[in-house]
């Protein structure tokens, strides 16, 4: 029996790393889906979604997610733009979300009171409930500038923290508090 011990070893191990593979692949090709139905949800509720380079991987230890040129826009009210954005997970762990925004950041907003809000990187953390439901998150930009309406002028920092934090009982929305340098 002590002859076959290493071997039996050896095959057990074989088979839970495959097993583990198998999990990886099945979790990544979740991820691709669930990414390719939000951006579809995005654009049946009228929003404008564009991305390029939208890829999967990060194997063995993490499931990562990114995108190059990311723009979300509101019927031109609301533009979100991102050089580059990568969400990444623990494959045993995928309520806890983090995230980096790399290059330029922007979001604009129109109309009356048009605001422009600028960043050269950002990143977080998303933190989702068992039913998927974002219950917190973290959003921290580096050398934020934010340009207000004419003749008022630019607010800059050295960097920009905001939380979200779902609200308490059946009330909808959260609470955001802000913070920076």
């Amino acid at each position: 029996m002590r002859r076959f011990l290493p071997l039996l070893l050896a095959i057990l191990l074989i088979v839970a790393g495959g097993a583990y593979a198998g999990y990886w692949v099945y979790a990544a090709d979740m991820v691709r889906g669930g990414i390719d139905e939000w951006i579809a949800e995005q654009r049946a509720h009228g929003l404008d979604l564009r991305a390029t380079d939208i890829d999967v991987g990060g194997f063995p230890l993490r499931l990562e997610a990114g995108a190059h040129d990311v723009t979300l826009a509101d019927r031109n009210r609301l533009v979100l733009q991102s050089t580059e954005l990568t969400a990444s997970a623990r494959p045993w762990r995928l309520t806890r979300i983090g995230y980096t925004l790399g290059g330029r950041q922007s979001l604009s907003i129109a109309g009356g009171l048009p605001l422009r809000l600028s960043a050269t990187e950002g990143g977080g953390e998303i933190r989702l409930g068992g039913d998927g439901r974002l219950v917190a998150g973290t959003i921290t930009l580096n050398q934020p500038t934010l340009r207000l309406p004419v003749n008022v002028g630019l607010l800059r920092a050295d960097s920009l923290d905001l939380r979200l934090a779902d609200g308490p009982g059946d009330r909808p929305g959260g609470d955001i508090a802000a913070g920076g340098d």
